[in-house]
C-alpha cells in the first residue's frame, strides 16, 4: 500500500487486507478487492510473450547497455497515484519503452535512443453508431511527427452514468502519424466488440508513441453515446 505522511496520514492506496484504498474524481473509496478478470484475449497472449521475451533478454545485454539503461531512468520520471515522483529500474524502463515500440510495429533497441516527447493528440470527438456500424474520431489538429504512431484504445459500450474506466481500455488501433483530422476506426471497433448497443457509452483514449525511443505523450480521451 501506498501511504503519504503528514502530522498523520493524509494519503493512500493500494490493497489492505480484502480490501482497496483507491480514488475517483468523487474522492477517496474503500471496496472490497476481487480478483480481476483476465479473458486472455490474442493481444494480452501476445503481450505477455514480448514481455517475457524482454524479462530474460536483459540478461543477454552486456554490462555497458544495462548501464545505459540504468542511467536513462533519471530522464524518465514518474508520478504515483498519491503524487510522489518516483523512477523505474534500468530493466523496467527498457521492458516499458521496448514494448511500447512493440505496439506501434518497431524493432526493439538494445540501447536507449535519445529520449524524444512526441506531439500529444490533443482534443479529439469520437461518434459512433450501431445502425450503420461506423465510429469515427475527428481531430481539432492532425497528428503529425517524423517517426510518430498514435494507438487508439477503446471500451466496450458501457452504462452512461460510468466515468471512470481507466482499467476498462483494450488497444484497437495503431496508425502512423499522417496528419489526417477525420479517421475512421470501424472494423478496429468491431473486431473487439462486435455487436454495438445502442444508448451505451464507449470512450477512446490516444496515446502517441515516438518510435526511434519508445517514448509516449500524455494521454487524450472522449466518449460517445452509441447512436
Amino acid at each position: 500500500m501506498l501511504t503519504k505522511f503528514g502530522a498523520i496520514i493524509t494519503d493512500g492506496r493500494g490493497k489492505v487486507g480484502s480490501f482497496y484504498i483507491g480514488k475517483n474524481h468523487y474522492g477517496t473509496y474503500l471496496a472490497e478487492w476481487v480478483v480481476p478478470a483476465n479473458p486472455q484475449t490474442t493481444f494480452q497472449q501476445a503481450r505477455r510473450a514480448q514481455m517475457s521475451f524482454l524479462t530474460s533478454n536483459w540478461a543477454s545485454l552486456n554490462d555497458d547497455q544495462r548501464n545505459l539503461w540504468i542511467a536513462e531512468t533519471a530522464n524518465y520520471p514518474r508520478t504515483n497515484s498519491i503524487g510522489n515522483t518516483y523512477y523505474l529500474t534500468g530493466q523496467t524502463l527498457y521492458i516499458t519503452l521496448n514494448l511500447n515500440l512493440w505496439l506501434c510495429g518497431q524493432v526493439f533497441i538494445d540501447v536507449p535512443g535519445t529520449k524524444v516527447n512526441p506531439p500529444s493528440a490533443g482534443r479529439f470527438t469520437m461518434v459512433a453508431t450501431a445502425s450503420i456500424a461506423e465510429l469515427l474520431i475527428t481531430f481539432d489538429d492532425g497528428i503529425t511527427g517524423a517517426e510518430t504512431f498514435w494507438v487508439a484504445y477503446l471500451t466496450d459500450g458501457l452504462s452512461p452514468g460510468i466515468n471512470y474506466v481507466s482499467t476498462k481500455y483494450r488497444s484497437a488501433y495503431v496508425q502512423a502519424a499522417d496528419g489526417f483530422t477525420s479517421v475512421d476506426i470501424t472494423a478496429a471497433w468491431l473486431a473487439l466488440y462486435p455487436t454495438p448497443i445502442p444508448g451505451r457509452k464507449v470512450f477512446c483514449k490516444i496515446i502517441v508513441y515516438d518510435a526511434t525511443c519508445g517514448n509516449s505523450s500524455i494521454e487524450w480521451s472522449a466518449s460517445s453515446i452509441i447512436g
